[in-house]
């Protein structure tokens, strides 16, 4: 019934991954794509006796490419994506049976929450098993609930701590028909899954769901696109989507991810320059203590500010 596509450099984690893919009722295959195929012997060796499906990407074509190139192999009806560094809980489709029972469901997107957890924490979850979910669950405000667009939903800031709003690439499940008229952009390094979920949302006759929280995600992971301290990949994300969004919604973002990036990355005073030119509102306050936050941070690490 679902086929799970699971991007990946190869990270040690990948095995729990598709462990917990695999432990799924509902799951018919497990496609991992890797973008390093240099390692695909040491990567078929750690996949031994989850039963995945190894695909190779080119090599070095990103986290999009990878998803795409899933989806193109895959042959369910219904498609889910799963990183490498996360696993599902036991029941992650125990809750949408009769969305993917249905014969032709047309264009569905269902987006689950997710719990975000440390490393140590991680090491000692069974994937797939029957554990309680455990960490902080993001979102607190779901999604689809008649107030903002995504494209504002996803950029606003409405508390000092990270999760009130949120969604991301291991909670998504969605249909063939919707999964075949939209595309995850190559040209994105960070941002990837929000932009997919913008794109779904502009399909016309969309109807969605949201599932109660059988995700479990890693801060901090090593090679963690999200964590690059890179600002400009922000902008490419912004620069597409900024039409869409709330002035407020852009104020955050422009100060999460592109200020509060800048000053941790040593370019603050380029970073600075384009939040002045770009942002028409004020950014929430907890958006704006997240920018001292990174200033003093920044600061005991002695990184060099100015350019």
């Amino acid at each position: 019934m679902i086929d799970v596509v699971i991007p990946t450099i190869g990270r040690a984690s990948l095995k729990a991954a598709a462990e917990s893919a695999r432990r799924q009722h509902e799951v018919a295959r497990v496609l991992v794509v890797l973008d390093r195929p240099g390692d695909e012997e040491a990567v078929r060796t750690m996949l031994r006796g989850t039963a995945a499906e190894l695909i190779l990407s080119k090599g070095g074509e990103g986290g999009s490419v990878c998803r795409q190139l899933g989806v193109s192999r895959s042959t369910a009806p219904w498609i889910a994506f799963l990183d490498d560094d996360d696993i599902w809980l036991a029941g992650r489709f125990a809750a949408v049976r009769s969305f993917v029972h249905e014969p032709s469901p047309g264009a569905v997107l269902i987006t689950a929450s997710f719990a975000l957890i440390g490393q140590e924490q991680m090491s000692v979850m069974q994937p797939g098993g029957e554990a309680e979910v455990v960490g902080r669950v993001i979102p607190r405000r779901p999604p689809f609930d008649g107030g903002d667009n995504l494209a504002s939903y996803l950029a606003s800031r409405r508390s000092l701590r990270y999760g009130y709003s949120g969604l991301q690439s291991s909670g998504l499940l969605l249909s063939r028909s919707l999964a075949e008229t939209i595309a995850w952009d190559a040209n994105l390094r960070k941002h990837q899954d929000w932009d997919y979920l913008i794109q779904a949302e502009e399909r016309a006759g969309l109807r969605v769901h949201q599932t109660e929280c059988r995700v479990i995600t890693q801060q901090n992971t090593p090679e963690s696109v999200s964590a690059r301290l890179d600002w400009s990949e922000s902008v490419a994300f912004l620069e597409k989507h900024r039409s869409k969004m709330s002035k407020r919604a852009t104020a955050d973002f422009l100060a999460v991810h592109v200020l509060r990036v800048g000053i941790l990355s040593g370019s603050m005073k380029t970073s600075i320059r384009f939040v002045m030119l770009h942002m028409r509102a004020v950014p929430h306050w907890g958006a704006t203590v997240g920018i001292v936050e990174a200033a003093v941070r920044a600061l005991r690490g002695r990184v060099r500010w100015l350019r």
